[in-house]
């Protein structure tokens, strides 16, 4: 029963990563489609928050190995995880204030 109650706590960690993949990812790319592609590109079509959110799900679901393959050696942390694409994004933000 314990075993049964830690899978099922995995599994809604791996849920929430998920989806807070997406939430932080899709917001990154929000800013970035504004900050540097419509700028350059101005016919191109724009994106709102939705569907930057959509692209970055069907993107983690592309690149996510299958279930068969090996897993990688590399362990990255949680934290990790969660801080990515805010480092990622002020690096971005900086980048747009010194050479924009």
């Amino acid at each position: 029963m314990e075993e049964i109650l830690d899978q099922l706590k995995k599994m809604g960690i791996g849920i929430l990563i998920f989806f807070y993949t997406a939430i932080s990812w899709g917001f990154l790319m929000y800013k970035l489609w504004y900050w540097f592609i419509l700028p350059i590109f101005p016919a191109l079509p724009q994106l709102d928050y939705r569907q930057c959110m959509s692209l970055i799900l069907i993107v983690v679901v592309l690149i996510t190995p299958s279930v068969g393959m090996p897993k990688q050696k590399e362990d990255i942390g949680i934290i990790t995880v969660i801080l990515i694409p805010w480092v990622f994004f002020v690096f971005c933000w900086l980048f747009k204030i010194i050479f924009l």
